[in-house]
């Protein structure tokens, strides 16, 4: 069996996997059973119709369809993504075949459109508007603007593990923001007193620059110390984080507080999607109505807070521009705290590069994008942070 899966790989030009041998035999199980369903194009040009989920890339989809019916062993590797997808196994498993070419960018698509049915339909039976269906199915569509902006075409196939999301059901979009259904992992916890939130630090080893230990230019053992919350007859006592989201090293002790998210919470994690501005009154618009929709469509979630885990959380961005933005706005509604961050996501998402470059590199143009490299020229770092919107 491993030769012929080797010999698979090899014409895809992809790293072969023993994991891989049971899951190529599913793809070509399913390959007999659903023949060329994964890329028929009436199936997605009637879905397409219906929601308007391709609103710049139809036409290359369409043809990406064409191009990948004339290559075999493109089909089984669409279906054998697909037993991996349905297995919940790792994407390691079988690495995406690159030909800088229609159809090895788009050929991990048709794997996610396999399952077009299953997401729609549990939408539908939840009563979820059709506006926020469409739009949370643009995803797809909105995701192929940002490969373009990196690789000069479009396509998905370095975005698999984030539309696994859209798949299994974890994610909508209203209005601005995509909306990711989660439960709450960070090792904080949030307390409230008459409109007053306190973050304190939870079974963590921080840096007392204030961000996670191990994060870019903090991770000097002498720096390190363990941050964990006691409780007493005294109160609550712990490390705190201060507005611009560093952990204080020094305890304070709480009393009075109500604790209103821990990890383990339901939580509703914020994505912002590149594809508008951050209007202020369409963002609040956003928030109150994936309340709406939650309480209505998906009652069994509980979630305690709104989350964000983004640069657009550093609270640095109002003092290197100088004033209040959109951005800032956005960011100034959170209550934040720190992560471990390497500082990587302005470089994705403010420069649209693939990974970081040195600051003297990178472009310039906006005004934003001036004032960032600056910020990073003089040695400074943009971390992200997490941040949360109590209810």
């Amino acid at each position: 069996m491993s030769h012929k899966v080797k010999s698979f790989c090899d014409r895809l030009n992809i790293e072969y996997h023993e994991e891989l041998d049971s899951y190529y035999e599913k793809g070509l199980a399913l390959y007999e059973e659903k023949g060329l369903f994964a890329i028929d194009k009436e199936r997605i040009t009637y879905y397409h119709k219906k929601y308007n989920i391709f609103r710049k890339w139809f036409d290359d989809v369409i043809a990406a369809c064409d191009a990948i019916k004339a290559d075999e062993d493109l089909i089984v590797f669409i279906y054998t993504l697909v037993a991996v997808i349905e297995d919940n196994a790792p994407l390691t498993i079988i690495p995406m075949p690159n030909r800088e070419s229609i159809e090895t960018d788009h050929a991990p698509l048709f794997s996610l459109l396999y399952f077009l049915e299953d997401m729609v339909g549990d939408m539908e039976k939840r009563g979820v508007p059709h506006e926020v269906i469409s739009d949370t199915l643009y995803g797809f569509d909105s995701e192929m603007n940002d490969y373009y902006s990196m690789f000069g075409r479009s396509g998905v196939r370095t975005y698999v593990g984030w539309f696994l999301l859209f798949v299994r059901k974890e994610i909508i979009r209203v209005g601005r923001f995509q909306m990711q259904f989660k439960k709450f992992s960070d090792k904080i916890r949030a307390f409230e007193k008459d409109g007053d939130i306190k973050i304190l630090m939870d079974g963590v080893e921080v840096h007392k620059k204030g961000m996670l230990f191990g994060s870019k230019n903090q991770d000097d053992e002498a720096g390190k110390y363990y941050a964990e919350i006691t409780e007493d007859e005294n109160g609550i006592t712990g490390y705190p984080v201060d507005e611009l989201g560093n952990c204080i090293p020094e305890k304070i002790t709480l009393n009075g507080y109500k604790e209103f998210l821990k990890p383990g919470d339901d939580v509703i994690s914020v994505h912002i999607p590149s594809d508008g501005p951050l209007d202020y009154e369409y963002s609040e618009k956003s928030y109150e109505e994936t309340i709406r929709i939650v309480k209505e469509c998906y009652p069994e979630y509980n979630f305690k807070a709104f989350a964000c885990w983004s640069w657009l959380m550093a609270k640095e961005i109002k003092l290197i521009m100088g004033r209040d933005t959109n951005i800032t706005r956005f960011a100034d509604k959170y209550h934040v705290y720190p992560i471990k961050s390497v500082g990587f996501g302005v470089f994705a998402f403010l420069f649209n590069l693939p990974g970081p470059v040195d600051p003297k590199d990178l472009p310039e143009k906006s005004s934003m994008h001036k004032l960032v490299k600056k910020y990073l020229m003089d040695g400074n770092v943009l971390y992200e942070r997490g941040g949360i919107i109590k209810l």
